[in-house]
């Protein structure tokens, strides 16, 4: 292995440490649910990773995550203001990243590089600059892909049937945690709260609309999405982005207009029938 392999290799480890400790930061200020005190631990997160790109990448990629900041806004939650800020810097991480597996050569720094070459070759490993370490590893899953404990959820109507073989078609798939959320069940006040906790950044929701979910009103031309439905649709592409909310969509069930931005799988009678469509959706978030 050439000395450029070997260096790119070892960055490599570093941004995988500090992607780990990223969502450890995350994590745990869920489970804390004290987003203020992760805030903190983010801006430490961010000063510790610009000093170890800087030295172990390259100087000009340290600069470009010491420039990268949200646009600030009173209005905004200490929780949005750290989901926000850690998507942020991840999907910086994961470009580099790419990069460098890709073209280490036309990343790193050549004197990172002449350093490596004069240094000695034993010990190949990146040291552990995560802090409050013991509990990161309490704390974080060992699969590098599950960090954050992605979640699936299932958002269903009256038709129960096709939301049970849905699950069975995403158990099917992997590992993967769902949960089935049932939106005409009267919301708990707690709901919100909860999944305000537990729906992250890097999880997705599938909606099953049927035109059981839709309700005839009068002076209406067609039948309507019921307002519970679409709370819960407004909800999830607020926490999570257009991109990471996908309807599943019964023959007969006319979507409500303006939800040209959401994917949209059709199926005839049962949900299994888009298993493969469901699968490649799923892969294209990085889920399965």
């Amino acid at each position: 292995m050439t000395t450029v392999n070997i260096t790119g290799e070892k960055a490599l480890e570093l941004l995988d440490e500090r992607l780990q400790e990223l969502s450890s930061i995350v994590k745990r200020a869920s489970f804390d649910f004290d987003y203020e005190a992760g805030e903190e631990r983010l801006k430490r997160w961010k000063s510790r990773t610009v000093k170890l790109i800087s030295e172990n990448v390259h100087p000009r990629e340290g600069e470009k995550l010491l420039k990268k900041y949200l646009n600030s806004a009173t209005t905004r939650r200490p929780q949005e203001n750290l989901e926000d800020g850690a998507k942020l810097y991840r999907g910086f991480l994961l470009s580099l990243r790419g990069e460098l597996q890709d073209h280490p050569g036309d990343i790193i720094a050549p004197e990172i590089i002449e350093a490596q070459t004069k240094a000695a070759p034993q010990n190949n490993s990146v040291p552990d600059y995560s802090e409050e370490n013991t509990e990161i590893t309490e704390t974080v899953s060992d699969n590098s892909q599950q960090i954050h404990q992605q979640k699936i959820f299932i958002v269903f109507g009256k038709d129960e049937l096709n939301s049970l073989r849905l699950e069975k078609v995403l158990r099917g798939l992997g590992d993967i945690n769902l949960e089935l959320l049932n939106s005409n069940v009267s919301k708990d006040e707690h709901l919100v709260e909860k999944l305000e906790r537990e729906a992250r950044w890097d999880s997705c929701a599938l909606f099953l609309f049927t035109p059981e979910d839709f309700t005839k009103k009068t002076g209406s031309k067609a039948p309507l999405a019921k307002p519970e439905f679409i709370f819960s649709l407004g909800w999830f592409c607020g926490k999570f982005g257009f991109e990471r909310v996908c309807i599943l969509a019964k023959k007969g069930a006319k979507l409500p207009p303006g939800l040209a931005d959401l994917t949209c799988i059709e199926f005839e009678y049962s949900v299994s029938d888009a298993e493969t469509e469901i699968a490649q959706k799923l892969k294209e978030l990085g889920m399965i």
